[in-house]
């Protein structure tokens, strides 16, 4: 059973996740970045985020790479953005923690935008969406209102 996460004060969540997104989401860079052995991290990263450290650095990458998709609303640069080095490998990525393709995200996000009079670009509706952002998409929207792969 993990251990609930320790509290972090807010400078030092942010420069967990700053020194995360500069070491490009790669435990190995990022312990170096910290000065210890990958390990080491490892071993902290858990108690700090109850889950192991491969897992939460990919999702804090899609969840990266969810932003930047709506800023770019390309699936070519968001993957690139995020330090994927393959495309297909983004896709899978996102496609297994959302359940949506990334184009279906778009096209999902630019219906909500629309449907709620928003007219701006891509990265001010974003902000404006907050939690959507990050939230998984309902299922039953999924289902309903999705286009088919």
């Amino acid at each position: 059973m993990a251990m609930p996460a320790k509290q972090l004060s807010s400078s030092d969540r942010e420069l967990w996740w700053r020194r995360t997104r500069e070491a490009g989401y790669d435990s190995h860079e990022l312990a170096r970045l910290y000065g210890v052995t990958e390990r080491h991290l490892r071993r902290k990263s858990e108690d700090m985020v109850a889950q192991p450290l491969h897992l939460w650095l990919r999702e804090q990458r899609l969840i990266a790479a969810t932003h930047y998709l709506l800023e770019t609303e390309s699936v070519k640069q968001a993957a690139h953005q995020a330090h994927y080095r393959r495309v297909a490998t983004f896709i899978e990525h996102f496609q297994q923690y959302h359940e949506i393709s990334p184009a279906c995200y778009l096209q999902w996000h630019r219906r909500q935008r629309r449907s709620l009079g928003w007219n701006q670009g891509a990265y001010g509706a974003h902000k404006a969406l907050g939690p959507l952002l990050t939230a998984k998409i309902p299922l039953p929207f999924r289902r309903a209102g999705m286009p088919a792969r």
